[in-house]
């Protein structure tokens, strides 16, 4: 569980993360990292303080004792301000292609479904949805932006997850361009395509 979330704080905030959990006196812990930064490398700095530790680049595991974690965190720390560079921690996003809304179909998602299972190394494609105007934007739940998008053959149905705050600006202005993954939304036994935004921008005019 803390790997999930060590790796939901990394997509956030862009910067390598250890999350450690305690029982019985001993410190349980689970990193991931980013691009341009071993997290194996800086564990290795730390490892004085380490009662144990394993993994790779990208993500790894590691026991100590609890008291051993501000010595710990000041040896990793150190080590990350000599060799993580500043603009290591910019976020990027790779994208897979660029498609015009009549061209998301549930035949599309059904293929893109043959890529399963994505992880570490087999990211979940990102889709470019260029100058596309957003209709009937609205927030849900607490937080979460919904609107549609029009094309010649329907309303692509777009969710954007604790991204609410962005519906004034949405409202206010168009066309914009989406990053998104394409999925499937399973609701009342229907089965719709779904546009799952990452980021989204004014489009150049």
């Amino acid at each position: 569980m803390i790997g999930i979330v060590a790796s939901r704080l990394v997509e956030r905030f862009c910067r390598p993360t250890i999350l450690i959990t305690r029982k019985n006196g001993v410190g349980t812990g689970s990193g991931r990292s980013i691009p341009g930064f071993s997290l194996y490398k800086a564990l290795e700095a730390g490892r004085d303080h380490l009662q144990g530790f394993g993994g790779h680049k990208m993500a790894a595991g590691l026991t100590l004792a609890w008291e051993k974690i501000p010595v710990f965190r000041e040896a990793i720390n150190r080590y990350a301000d000599e060799t993580l560079p500043a603009e290591t921690m910019v976020p990027v996003v790779f994208i897979d292609g660029t498609l015009e809304p009549d061209r998301v179909t549930p035949e599309l998602v059904e293929e893109m479904g043959k890529l399963k299972p994505y992880g570490l190394g087999n990211p979940e494609p990102v889709f470019h949805l260029p100058g596309v105007t957003p209709r009937e934007v609205r927030i849900v739940g607490e937080s979460h932006l919904r609107f549609q998008v029009p094309g010649r053959k329907g309303l692509l149905n777009v969710i954007g997850f604790n991204m609410g705050d962005f519906a004034p600006q949405i409202m206010a202005t168009s066309p914009w361009d989406l990053l998104c993954h394409l999925r499937f939304n399973h609701f009342n036994g229907r089965r719709l395509v779904q546009a799952v935004l990452i980021d989204l921008m004014p489009a150049a005019t």
